[in-house]
């Protein structure tokens, strides 16, 4: 698997981060993949012709 990086995070957003991670009962890492895995599946579906922003119903 790749390795991403992340440099300059600002404190604060770095306390919420660990904090939603921990109210998931996740690490930081676990966290961090779902969010990037859920934003990357939008993007895809937004791509398939969809309107940004629109929830499926």
């Amino acid at each position: 698997m790749a390795t991403i990086e992340i440099r300059d995070v600002p404190d604060d957003l770095y306390e919420l981060l660990c904090a939603s991670a921990k109210d998931q009962g996740q690490t930081l890492q676990q966290y961090l993949l779902e969010l990037l895995t859920d934003i990357a599946a939008r993007a895809v579906r937004d791509a398939d012709g969809r309107e940004p922003g629109r929830g499926e119903r």
